[in-house]
């Protein structure tokens, strides 16, 4: 059951029971990440998701090393991850330890000065997460065509930052972004698993309901999008020795709050989810790639569609080929109601898996109420796709896909100069 409340001083929670699990995980969620870097001057890149490593870290209340203790006297674990326009930090713990959750978290919350050595500590952490980034072809790949696909635009921002501001980003400079963007009037908190009601929202309302909360909350700028009038192909090249060569064709699609929303995330099932999927047979199945996976990313505003693909460096011109025509078959396949009923039951398969992952879970939540204004329960979302219609799919088809202006990167030893449509697609 999904429950929404706010707490006395106005901020929002969502309160999820499920009875048949015995532990809870407590996140706060901002509506902070890379967008609201851009424009700032070059050390910010990436302070986000600096700051993120910094948040159980200690804050003068406890030092990092108590932070452990208190997780490990829990019986807990925490993480937190950071998107382009969320941030979010959690634990999951014992249902009887929730209470401790919420006072560690709203201890953490009355920040306090950074210590400068778990700073540099974090600094040099971030900066070999980076670099681990960049020694992965496929998801550095995947990051440099995003920018190249939303440049001059908030979300050409790298979540994760580069060298030169990682390196000149100063402790002041990232407490004052703190101190600006992680006010409570930029939060919400999130409760999920097995636990009583009443004592939860006594519980909050008596910490986090209790804190000043200011009635300026930051912003990024936002976007439009706007179907294409004819199609296209751009493309980059990573000239690089390797053992495969990777592959990224990217294309726009419409944001999380678009009529189109759920008739997208339909298509995605059909394209890339499951060994049935077009990309599985298409490219993995006969050989053609080693895999291939695509990420529908869609944000309030806009959103992106990208297809990664690896191959045997003599097959990468085959399988450029092929997965265009994958694509052109996404746009064409004639959806009726027996593939919808299909391509639902798949949908909700990995909506409930997310109920076994607090990450996941926390994660779809989150930025469910950022980018599309609302919480949203798995049955509800499961009604809203079931209300989809062939008609309204071959609608999506027409308009997001009969004109597309791809971006094509492509990284490893390959001797290809351009990249073209194959025959009877665009």
């Amino acid at each position: 059951m999904v429950r929404t409340i706010e707490l006395d001083n106005g901020v929002r929670v969502l309160l999820a029971k499920y009875e048949g699990i015995e532990t809870v995980s407590f996140g706060i969620s901002y509506n902070v990440g890379g967008r609201n870097e851009w424009k700032l001057p070059p050390e910010y890149d990436g302070v986000s998701h600096f700051l993120e490593h910094l948040f159980f870290k200690g804050n003068g209340i406890y030092t990092s090393d108590e932070v452990n203790e208190i997780l490990d006297d829990l019986g807990g674990i925490n993480n937190a991850f950071t998107t382009e326009d969320v941030t979010c930090y959690y634990a999951h713990v014992p249902v009887e330890e929730v209470d401790g959750a919420i006072e560690l978290f709203h201890n953490l919350l009355n920040y306090g000065k950074i210590e400068q050595k778990e700073f540099e500590k974090e600094s040099f952490v971030v900066r070999q997460e980076m670099k681990r980034m960049e020694d992965t072809p496929h998801f550095h790949l995947f990051l440099k065509l995003k920018e190249k696909l939303n440049k001059d635009t908030s979300l050409e921002m790298t979540v994760i930052g580069n060298e030169y501001s990682l390196t000149h980003i100063t402790l002041t400079e990232m407490e004052e972004y703190r101190d600006r963007h992680y006010d409570l009037c930029n939060a919400v908190i999130l409760v999920v698993g097995n636990f009583e009601e009443e004592e939860i929202i006594s519980k909050l309302n008596s910490s986090f309901g209790s804190l000043a909360t200011s009635s300026d909350k930051p912003e990024f700028e936002r976007t439009t999008y706007i179907p294409s009038l004819g199609s296209g192909i751009s493309s980059f090249f990573m000239r690089k020795q390797l053992p495969m060569t990777y592959f990224a064709i990217g294309m726009k699609i419409p944001g999380a709050r678009s009529s189109y929303t759920e008739g997208i995330e339909i298509l995605s099932i059909l394209l890339s989810s499951g060994r049935s999927s077009i990309l599985q047979e298409d490219l993995v199945r006969p050989g053609i790639a080693n895999f291939a996976w695509a990420e529908f990313d869609m944000w309030e505003d806009v959103g992106n569609l990208i297809v990664v693909v690896g191959t045997e460096t003599e097959k990468v011109e085959e399988a450029i080929h092929t997965t265009f025509l994958s694509l052109h078959r996404l746009a064409t396949t004639e959806i009726d109601e027996q593939l919808l009923e299909k391509l639902c039951s798949r949908l909700e398969y990995k909506l409930r898996s997310t109920l076994e992952s607090p990450m996941s879970y926390l994660f779809q939540q989150s930025t469910s109420y950022w980018r599309r204004g609302r919480f949203e329960g798995i049955d509800e979302q499961l009604e809203m796709y079931r209300n989809v219609t062939p008609e309204l799919v071959r609608e999506i088809q027409a308009t997001v896909f009969s004109n597309v202006e791809f971006v094509v990167g492509i990284v490893g030893n390959v001797e290809i100069d351009s990249v073209n449509f194959p025959e009877n697609t665009w």
